[in-house]
């Protein structure tokens, strides 16, 4: 919330931000949708997105996941083994479109936002940015840890596998 709930249709941004971090490391829509969407929806409604909008933009943001590197969905492990290369380069090939489906979901959720003129909640109302990364900002070391230690694994299981 720190980050983009004060902008124009911000709860709505925020959800797009949450849902692609999520889906990042989960990989499953259903799963990221159930997550953040009880959370998310609830927000955006209270700002005075319509209820089919607020499901719509979850489960858009949700669903993106699935290409986001670097866990992504089932279907990547299957192309990885299918074509017979690296996991890493199929994460890698799917970066910047995954990148530019959150940047286009992102706009629409300004757009809506412009269009019916939805604020983003006070700065009052907000944690500080510094104040959440000193507090939380651990956190994404660990994260990273994670994702450096998934991504080795399945390389060396790979050439396991490949030897």
């Amino acid at each position: 919330m720190a980050l983009a709930g004060h902008t124009t249709g911000g709860p709505a941004k925020v959800a797009v931000i949450a849902s692609g971090f999520m889906g990042s490391i989960n990989g499953s829509s259903v799963a990221n949708t159930v997550t953040t969407g009880s959370f998310t929806i609830p927000l955006m409604k209270s700002i005075g997105y319509r209820k089919d909008f607020a499901g719509a933009v979850e489960a858009a943001a949700s669903t993106g996941g699935q290409i986001l590197p670097p866990v992504m969905g089932a279907a990547a492990f299957v192309m990885a083994e299918f074509l017979e290369i690296p996991y890493i380069k199929i994460a890698a090939a799917a970066a910047i479109p995954a990148i530019i489906y959150y940047i286009a979901v992102g706009t629409m959720v300004h757009l809506e936002a412009c269009k019916y003129g939805l604020k983003g909640l006070p700065k009052e109302q907000l944690p500080k940015l510094i104040e959440v990364l000193k507090e939380r900002g651990h956190l994404i070391i660990r994260l990273a840890a994670d994702c450096l230690h998934s991504f080795r694994h399945r390389l060396q299981s790979l050439f396991i596998f490949s030897s």
